[in-house]
């Protein structure tokens, strides 16, 4: 019976996004919410924290951010709970963009703090990985290859538009 359940959630996960991904999210969202309530009935933590995620994309471009904010937050929680580091990335990330839009500067520089700290303690220079990794977060390291066979030194970090400004906020205090 939870094997149903489980793939009956997934079914409705997939439909959520989907409809999300074609600009339906009012339909979007009874799918998400019933995935959400089909993981907290089986106890599915990381399917739990995918629905606040899911749910918080799907208020973002209905422009509901409040809601957005609190779907996040308990995505941000679940993900900490279950020590999921991508999650809490994105999360952090997300909540920074929305802080960012309204002009809560302190609280977006604060999320997004966080965020790179989960990336760069998730990213390792010279790993393969290390590109795929930060982008993940929304951020992009540059590397530059040494000569003394140490592997690659990051040579800069580079973010997306959309937290440009915390450069500038982190850059304050030493101008």
């Amino acid at each position: 019976m939870a094997k149903d359940r489980r793939a009956e959630g997934i079914a409705n996960y997939r439909l959520g996004r989907a409809f999300i991904m074609l600009d339906e999210c009012h339909r979007a969202i009874s799918f998400l919410e019933d995935f959400e309530a089909i993981c907290k009935e089986i106890a599915d933590k990381e399917g739990e924290g995918q629905a606040c995620s899911a749910l918080a994309s799907a208020y973002q471009s209905l422009l509901n951010d409040d809601k957005a904010l609190t779907y996040l937050k308990t995505c941000l929680d679940i993900a900490s709970s279950t020590q999921n580091l991508v999650a809490q990335g994105e999360a952090c990330c997300a909540l920074g963009v929305i802080y960012n839009k309204r002009f809560d500067y302190e609280k977006a520089v604060e999320y997004f703090e966080r965020n790179f700290e989960i990336a760069r303690a998730t990213t390792h220079a010279g790993s393969p990985d290390a590109f795929n990794s930060a982008h993940l977060f929304g951020w992009s390291i540059l590397e530059e290859r040494s000569g003394g066979g140490g592997g690659s030194v990051p040579l800069c970090v580079v973010m997306p538009s959309s937290c440009f400004f915390l450069l500038l906020l982190l850059l304050l205090p030493y101008v």
